[in-house]
């Protein structure tokens, strides 16, 4: 029950984000959403921080550090550490968040999935950028910037469906 607890907490909060506001869609979305993630087969909290990852990006165009700093957490915890390919990874990224092609939220958290997936984690940023791309075609020419994090979360999910760790 603690885990339910936790996880509708995390979606509360970003349904809510910023200022933390909860309106009564949210907590119901967020009891409905966290309970749909208790009946997957793998660990429930990986997926519940992935989408409020993913919710807040969506509604405010940032990652929330909390919530980075959480997932950073749950990947000190695993087994396997891919380092070198992840400081290689954040490096590259880097040059592109600087020029102005990608958010530096982005950035760490395609590191972060690299740090706990390794070679994996290409087949989650390639199918992100193709849902992206699938559903943003549309947009083409627009100045309005595209919030990348939620098809990250959406890839790296599939990722740990696909490929179990």
């Amino acid at each position: 029950m603690s885990d339910f607890a936790c996880m509708s907490f995390l979606l509360l909060y970003a349904f809510g984000y910023p200022g933390f506001r909860p309106s009564v869609f949210s907590v119901f979305a967020s009891l409905a959403a966290a309970f749909c993630i208790t009946l997957l087969p793998l660990s429930p909290f990986p997926f519940c921080l992935l989408a409020a990852i993913g919710i807040a990006d969506q509604r405010t165009g940032e990652i929330p550090y909390l919530f980075t700093f959480l997932f950073a957490l749950y990947v000190i915890c695993a087994d396997r550490f891919y380092v070198i390919e992840a400081l290689s990874v954040f490096a590259v990224l880097t040059g592109f968040s600087l020029a102005g092609k990608l958010g530096f939220g982005d950035v760490g958290l395609i590191s972060l999935f690299v740090l706990h997936t390794g070679v994996y984690a290409a087949a989650a940023t390639l199918s992100a950028s193709l849902l992206c791309l699938a559903v943003n075609i549309t947009k083409r020419g627009s100045d309005v910037p595209i919030p990348f994090g939620p098809y990250l979360c959406f890839g790296f999910l599939l990722t740990l469906w696909l490929f179990p760790l």
